[in-house]
């Protein structure tokens, strides 16, 4: 865990789901109610189970939604994923089976476009209101993870972070900020534990529980109802990543998701030669 104080506001990273609840203590997990969080839980043990096995439902709703968004039209994205091209005339290296067949024996190695970002990073805010549906949080991640899906399969870097604001300090305004890198350019999509991770349940346990950890951190005391929300600015991002990311935030419906995903490949696709 990171912790930086700047211009009045609390920076909190971490490098993942474990070190965000590992950071937590167990006297600080509360129980909130099954229909409000979604699951049942025995305790903060078993919050910590969970978080560390697959989630079956969770999988299954991302996957129902990755196979209806090929459904979708959605517009086209030139693949960065390099291809092998022959030709009699020049190339990288020689294909000798080619060469015996009388074929174009030159190969060379190229994308299909070199334009726009190689990487982009995907940040989804972790807040959702009371009033929400413990399953439509997941909606969120779900576009953020789809989105990682598509552009990954197009041979883009993806970076994926999830974050939290709030102002949950007890007499004193400065917003705090959690926010956790879910997996890193390098790193396989590992869609078990970002399911997880992107969830209402984890939302209401574990991210309440790192929310009043950050009071016991700090020292101080955490508002009723853990305060309220603050919405982190480009600046506050600009902690966690220098690049200027996709942010996801307020999507708790399929549709709402569709139309992230749509819009964001569109904004990609119309970038594309003009960086």
């Amino acid at each position: 865990m990171k912790h930086t104080h700047i211009n009045g506001k609390h920076y909190f990273s971490f490098d993942s789901s474990k070190a965000m609840v590992d950071f937590c203590e167990a006297s600080n997990w509360k129980d909130h109610g099954d229909d409000f969080v979604g699951r049942h839980f025995d305790g903060w043990d078993g919050v910590l189970a969970a978080v560390d096995q697959p989630w079956q439902e969770g999988a299954d709703i991302l996957n129902a939604f990755i196979e209806r968004l090929k459904t979708i039209e959605i517009p086209p994205i030139k693949s960065r994923k390099r291809k092998s091209t022959f030709n009699e005339n020049e190339g990288d290296e020689i294909d000798l089976d080619r060469l015996y067949a009388g074929q174009p024996f030159w190969r060379k190695s190229e994308s299909e476009t070199h334009d726009g970002p190689a990487t982009v990073t995907i940040v989804m805010d972790a807040c959702a209101s009371s009033q929400v549906d413990t399953e439509d949080i997941l909606w969120r991640g779900a576009a953020a993870i789809a989105l990682t899906h598509v552009l990954e399969e197009k041979g883009y870097g993806v970076e994926l972070w999830i974050i939290e604001g709030g102002y949950p300090l007890k007499g004193d305004s400065s917003p705090t900020m959690e926010a956790c890198c879910l997996k890193r350019t390098s790193d396989p999509l590992d869609t078990s534990t970002l399911v997880n991770t992107a969830s209402g349940w984890f939302y209401r346990s574990a991210y309440f529980t790192i929310i009043r950890s950050v009071g016991t951190y700090l020292k101080k005391k955490i508002q009723y109802g853990l305060g309220g929300v603050y919405t982190p600015t480009k600046k506050d991002l600009d902690q966690y990543t220098p690049d200027d990311p996709i942010y996801i935030s307020g999507v708790f419906s399929f549709s709402g998701a569709c139309s992230v995903v749509e819009a964001e490949l569109e904004r990609i696709t119309s970038t594309a030669g003009k960086e």
